[in-house]
C-alpha cells in the first residue's frame, strides 16, 4: 500500500487517505505537524496530527493548483496570503545564527600598555639561543647583549644590555650572527629596549666571589644597521628612556666633594595598564627646565598626592648592592640610575598642571605607586665602564606629551 503525494499523478489527498500501490511501506513516509498544516495551503487537506504524506524518498516537487513551487510546509509562499510565515523555530535559528555572526564579526578591543622604551646606538654581541625547560614543547629563545655607547663620540663610554630578541624584524638581523664571536666583526646598529629591569646576583668565582653584581635586561624590540657615514657625524651619544611615572622624594643633595644637586626617583610604568608593573629610577635633574619643573612638584609630593609625569633620561646605569633590612637582608639586589633631562607633561591627582591650558579632568589613574624597593640602596658613583651612545628618536620626542595625556 502507498501513501499518495499530493500534486502527483495519483492526485489530491485528503489528510490520512490510503491509496493502494503494492511494495511501499508506510514508515517511509513523512508526517506533517498540525502547525505545517495550518500553513499548508493545501486545499482540501484535514488538519488531523496524523495526517501523512508522501514518502521522503519520493517527495514530489510539482507544482501547485496556484503555480507557486513547492508545496506543503516547504512551499515559501502561500497561494492566498502571498509569502508565508516561516515556523517560530526558523525564526529562533536566524536570530541566533545573527547573534553568532555578529559576536564573531566584534572586533575584541585592543589591549593598552604602558611604554618603557630605550633606545641607543652601540655593539651587536654574544648573540646565542638560551635553553628553556619544560619538554619536548619548550622552544628556546634568540637573545643578546648590546654595548650601547654613551658620551663623547671621541672618548664614549659603555652601558650593557643583556637581551631577549622579542621584535620580528630585529631576529632576522639577529640571527645573522649567530654563533660569531669576533670582535672586529661585531656589527653597530640602532635599537630600541622595551621594559628594562635590573637582575641582580653574587658573582660565584673569581677575584670578586661574592660581591654582589647586576646586569641590565630587557626585550629588543628594534634593531637596524647604521651606516659608518651617519654614525661617523655624531659628536655626542646617547642612551634615551622615555616614558611616564610616579614622581617620589625629590630632594636636594650636596655632597662634599662635587657640587650640589636635584634628585628625584621615578616609578616607571611598564606593562598592562589594567596591571602595571613598576621600574624604579633614581635621577639626578640634569636640565634647568626640568629643575624648575621638579621643585613645582615638591609640595605635591610631600602632601602625598599623586604626581605622574612624562619624561625623558638620558643614560642609564646600574648599582648593584646587598640588601641590609628586612626579610631579604643579605641578598643582591640592583638600582637603575639615569639623568632626567625633560619632562613632558605633569598631572596632579589626574589633574594636567603642565603644559599650561585647560585642566584635563580625564580619568586619573586609581593605583598609587608603592614605595621603592631600593630604599635602602647606597649611593654610590657610577660604576660601569666602556663606550655608549645613541640619537634621540625625533618621532618619539614629538609623540611624548601624549604618553601620559590619555592616562
Amino acid at each position: 500500500m502507498q501513501w499518495a503525494q499530493y500534486g502527483g499523478p495519483a492526485g489530491r489527498v485528503v489528510a490520512g487517505t490510503p491509496v493502494a500501490h503494492a511494495g511501499r511501506s508506510p514508515h517511509a513516509c513523512r508526517k506533517i505537524s498540525a502547525t505545517c498544516q495550518a500553513t499548508s495551503g493545501l486545499r482540501g487537506c484535514a488538519r488531523p496530527a496524523n495526517c501523512v504524506t508522501e514518502p521522503v524518498r519520493f517527495a514530489s516537487f510539482a507544482r501547485t493548483a496556484a503555480g507557486f513551487p513547492g508545496g506543503g510546509c516547504f512551499s515559501p509562499t502561500q497561494p492566498t496570503a502571498g509569502l508565508r510565515t516561516l515556523p517560530a523555530c526558523w525564526g529562533r535559528c536566524v536570530s541566533a545564527f545573527v547573534l553568532w555572526r555578529s559576536t564573531m564579526n566584534t572586533p575584541s578591543p585592543t589591549k593598552s600598555y604602558f611604554d618603557l622604551h630605550t633606545s641607543g646606538i652601540g655593539y651587536l654581541q654574544d648573540v646565542r639561543e638560551v635553553p628553556v625547560r619544560g619538554g619536548r614543547r619548550a622552544q628556546p629563545f634568540l637573545a643578546c647583549k648590546i654595548a650601547a655607547l654613551v658620551g663623547s663620540a671621541n672618548d664614549p663610554g659603555y652601558r650593557y644590555f643583556d637581551m631577549r630578541v622579542s621584535g620580528a624584524e630585529a631576529k632576522k638581523l639577529v640571527e645573522r650572527y649567530l654563533g660569531e664571536n669576533d670582535r672586529r666583526s661585531r656589527p653597530l646598529v640602532r635599537f630600541r629596549i622595551g621594559d628594562i629591569w635590573p637582575d641582580a646576583y653574587l658573582r660565584t668565582s673569581g677575584e670578586r666571589k661574592g660581591e654582589a653584581a647586576a646586569s641590565i635586561k630587557g626585550r629588543l624590540l628594534k634593531a637596524e644597521l647604521i651606516d659608518r657615514a651617519e654614525f661617523n657625524a655624531i659628536e655626542t651619544h646617547e642612551i634615551i628612556t622615555r616614558g611616564i611615572g610616579y614622581l617620589n622624594r625629590p630632594e636636594d643633595v650636596r655632597p662634599k666633594d662635587s657640587d650640589p644637586f636635584l634628585s628625584c626617583s621615578i616609578a616607571a610604568l611598564a606593562g598592562p595598564v589594567d596591571q602595571p608593573a613598576y621600574r624604579y629610577i633614581e635621577t639626578r635633574v640634569d636640565t634647568e627646565e626640568a629643575c624648575h619643573l621638579v621643585r613645582r612638584c615638591i609640595q605635591a609630593v610631600e602632601s602625598d598626592r599623586k604626581v605622574l609625569i612624562a619624561f625623558r633620561l638620558n643614560d642609564m646605569t646600574i648599582d648593584p648592592y646587598i640588601r641590609t633590612k628586612g626579610e631579604h637582608a643579605g641578598e643582591p639586589a640592583a638600582g637603575l640610575e639615569s639623568n632626567l633631562v625633560h619632562i613632558g607633561l605633569i598631572k596632579i591627582d589626574g589633574q594636567k598642571v603642565y603644559p599650561a591650558g585647560e585642566p584635563d579632568r580625564g580619568a586619573s589613574p586609581d593605583q598609587q605607586a608603592p614605595g621603592s624597593d631600593n630604599a635602602d640602596a647606597p649611593t654610590t658613583d657610577d660604576h660601569a665602564t666602556g663606550p655608549a651612545t645613541c640619537e634621540p628618536d625625533g618621532e618619539a620626542r614629538e609623540r611624548e606629551p601624549a604618553l601620559a595625556d590619555s592616562y
